[in-house]
């Protein structure tokens, strides 16, 4: 998927320290914006982001209820 509000996956390692390879965000990530206080977030921008949360987490329970998402995952 290539779209200018979503940051690419470019690939993951599963050494000693796993880690995901993102394409680089000169604007920042998403946690920089939340944690700026002087970025004021309107509720439109809050609520389309829950909603985008939310159907990220039906489509991972879907993938487990079918089995097609099983590996376990140590954070």
């Amino acid at each position: 998927m290539k779209a200018d509000h979503v940051n690419s996956f470019i690939g993951a390692t599963q050494g000693v320290e796993p880690m995901v390879v993102m394409a680089y965000c000169e604007k920042g990530s998403l946690r920089d914006i939340m944690e700026c206080d002087d970025i004021k977030l309107d509720a439109m921008f809050i609520l389309s982001f829950l909603s985008d949360v939310a159907r990220v987490c039906h489509k991972i329970l879907i993938l487990l209820l079918l089995g097609l998402l099983t590996k376990e995952i140590n954070t």
